[in-house]
């Protein structure tokens, strides 16, 4: 089964991906302020939830836009997931890929990046496409007469 033009597939891949890393990311760094310096772990844990969950929320949109552009095929929807995941790659290619701390941080916006170019390439694919059938092969076959 070939995923070229799946993109429900793809974000939900790239929604238990990010979420697990990220999850794991909060919870290291909620647990290593609140080891080394304990009277700032609930200032520290009450911001880093939000943006855990705000996280969670924006690639759940995600996760639902790609469902939607792979059963509708609507071009609107394929440009707008299209602009979403280029705004996804920016921030997470651009803006947090360099600046990560840690390895887990690293991890997550490496794997983010990576899901998000693969996203954007099944995207491009369904908008050149448009409303028809994407075949494999782009030799038509030839039935042969009784």
């Amino acid at each position: 089964m070939r995923y070229k033009y799946q993109t429900g597939f793809g974000t939900l891949i790239q929604f238990i991906v990010v979420v697990i890393l990220s999850l794991i990311d909060t919870f290291v760094g909620i647990i290593s302020t609140c080891h080394s310096n304990s009277s700032d772990c609930v200032s520290n844990a009450i911001p880093t939830l939000i943006i855990f969950i705000l996280t969670a929320l924006w690639f759940a949109f995600l996760a639902m836009l790609g469902f939607f552009v792979q059963h509708k095929r609507d071009r609107k929807l394929t440009l707008l997931l299209m602009m979403t995941e280029g705004i996804t790659l920016l921030v997470a290619g651009y803006f947090n890929l360099p600046r990560a701390s840690g390895i887990n941080n690293k991890l997550t916006s490496l794997a983010d990046a990576i899901l998000s170019i693969w996203i954007i390439f099944m995207t491009i694919n369904i908008f050149l496409y448009k409303k028809k059938r994407i075949v494999r092969g782009s030799k038509p076959r030839i039935r042969k007469r009784r």
